[in-house]
């Protein structure tokens, strides 16, 4: 096993790239073991608070180099109509200390049964997809 302590910057010329799809979840945690689809076993021990980034360099082994990917997650993304529903909404999830990701397209937030029945009740637009969840900010509440 190759312990990754700290996330470094690597010279990628001539490197073959192999991702790593990682979760929100994932990405929060600085303690873990991945297998690479090469059979490498990298060990992370990075610094408490590191937060993964799509596309932060873990390790570089020869000519291959392993790269934190997004992986597709069962999400919500809310629509809302206008800024009242969306004030609503925000509270509301807000109250619940869920993480968000605001895209062109709506909010994302992982899938909750509990909120799904909420906006439905609140009658917000809003579908169920799995797709990449990456929020820009760390203010997530464990």
């Amino acid at each position: 096993m190759i312990l990754v302590q700290e996330i470094k910057q690597w010279d990628l010329t001539g490197k073959e790239i192999e991702y790593i799809p990682m979760t929100w979840e994932d990405r929060q945690r600085t303690r873990q073991r991945i297998k690479t689809k090469s059979g490498l076993e990298l060990g992370l021990t990075l610094p408490t608070g590191t937060l993964l980034q799509p596309g932060d360099i873990l390790h570089v082994e020869g000519n291959l180099a392993f790269i934190v990917a997004t992986r597709e997650e069962d999400v919500l993304v809310i629509k809302p109509d206008d800024w009242r529903e969306a004030a609503l909404v925000a509270h509301h999830i807000g109250n619940q200390h869920k993480t968000i990701a605001i895209e062109s397209d709506g909010i994302l937030v992982l899938y909750d049964f509990p909120l799904e029945v909420f906006l439905k009740k609140i009658k917000v637009t809003f579908q169920r997809e799995f797709r990449p969840f990456n929020p820009h900010h760390q203010s997530h509440h464990p």
